[in-house]
């Protein structure tokens, strides 16, 4: 981050001249001063700061120079200390009322923090951070109008001038514009992306800029129980795909995952599935994401999914086919175990409950198979259930959503639901 100093709109000339109204040995530590901040070590600027305070106090540039040294280290107390100084002693000064403000904002007293904002808004001046953290703390009290329209506003000025303080303060704009679009459902979507695709493209995608890309489609797949929000999600990360801003090991695997939470949630209302297939890509999206665990019951389970599989299969070949062509990232963590059932269930069948056994409490296999058929059947019998759920103003049907193995039990006893009813389920 580069740190906006008191004498940002200055030449070095004028730097020059207040140097010229310092002692020799205030001058030396003030040259220390601003090479360190041109260094952007900002720890040692701000030592250097107060040295210099405890020879002259009377310098208010160099104390609002220490208050933003601390503010870039992280220091938001001490820095709303600074501040709060220094308005009191120049309150008609902006930028120091600006720094008190987002100190207020990083130190999560919101409501203090709009007043101080509210004061200064709008700025004569683009200065950058303001609307962010402005926006932030509206967002924060619940205000999503007003902050997105802020929001926007640091989008414009990207828009406008092709300039932005950091790639990833604005990736941070674009993340909350957007997912206040969708919020809001106010029609902005689409343009609003189109400019956030421009600056990915424009950017450097280094680690930081990946981790935030991350970062944002986490926050934004909250936002999936919106249907018609839905292949917008896909088409974004059609995008980054295409891209390839998400092309390492790890990054393509995090992809991976995203697809499968989006083809999750899209089964869960798809009529064309029945209740075991849609069961059964449930049960891909979890194993897919990591969520299943290393413990006996869960390898069991694991195994169990997969031998129901290998019943349903034969008969089940073209509504198999069209579900992996729906959900193709999902289906594809299972392509070798469909291959194998294609060409004989029956042997597949038997070679996962030779590996079923010892993670059981049966004794032998034909108890262990007479057990789990007797579950795939109570399975077949189940259909799902509607729900109504509400998007934007229109309420639809969908599939009631599934109890994964890690919620509350449904029954009230309080454990895990893979602990209790859904121990062999």
């Amino acid at each position: 981050m580069k740190i906006l100093t008191a004498f940002d709109k200055h030449d070095r000339g004028e730097i020059a001249s207040f140097l010229e109204t310092l002692t020799p040995d205030e001058r030396t530590l003030a040259e220390k001063v601003f090479s360190a901040c041109d260094g952007q070590d900002f720890e040692q600027a701000a030592q250097f700061c107060m040295q210099l305070l405890d020879r002259n106090p009377d310098l208010p540039a160099i104390l609002l120079l220490l208050g933003q040294c601390l503010f870039a280290t992280g220091d938001l107390r001490t820095a709303n200390l600074v501040f709060s100084d220094l308005i009191q002693d120049h309150p008609d000064e902006e930028i120091p009322r600006i720094y008190y403000a987002m100190t207020l904002h990083g130190l999560g007293y919101y409501k203090e923090a709009v007043q101080q904002f509210r004061l200064l808004y709008p700025l004569d001046d683009y200065y950058p951070f303001f609307l962010n953290s402005y926006a932030n703390t509206l967002q924060k009290l619940g205000k999503d109008a007003e902050a997105r329209r802020l929001f926007r506003e640091e989008a414009s000025h990207f828009e406008e001038t092709g300039s932005f303080a950091t790639a990833e303060m604005l990736d941070g704009t674009f993340q909350n514009l957007l997912y206040l679009d969708v919020k809001l459902a106010n029609g902005c979507y689409d343009t609003d992306m189109a400019l956030y695709q421009r600056f990915l493209s424009a950017v450097s995608m280094d680690d930081s800029m990946k981790e935030h890309l991350v970062n944002t489609l986490i926050h934004w797949d909250t936002l999936l129980d919106l249907v018609w929000y839905r292949p917008k999600y896909r088409a974004f990360l059609d995008f980054i795909s295409e891209k390839g801003f998400l092309a390492g090991e790890e990054e393509k695997d995090f992809l991976e995952t995203a697809y499968m939470t989006l083809e999750f949630v899209e089964s869960r209302t798809d009529s064309q599935a029945a209740s075991f297939p849609a069961q059964f890509i449930g049960f891909l999206s979890e194993l897919g994401r990591g969520l299943q665990s290393e413990d006996a019951d869960d390898k069991f389970l694991i195994h169990s999914y997969f031998w129901y599989m290998c019943r349903y299969y034969p008969g089940h070949e073209a509504e198999i086919r069209s579900l992996a062509g729906k959900y193709p990232h999902t289906f594809r963590l299972a392509d070798d175990f469909f291959a194998r059932v294609h060409e004989d269930a029956e042997k597949e069948s038997g070679r996962l409950l030779a590996e079923m056994l010892p993670l059981s409490d049966f004794k032998d296999f034909g108890a262990l198979e007479k057990h789990l058929t007797n579950l795939y059947d109570s399975i077949q019998k189940q259909t799902k259930s509607e729900t109504y759920v509400y998007d934007s103003d229109t309420p639809y049907r969908r599939s009631g959503k599934k109890i994964g193995r890690n919620d509350p039990c449904p029954c009230g006893s309080g454990k895990k639901y893979k602990n209790c009813c859904g121990k062999n389920a």
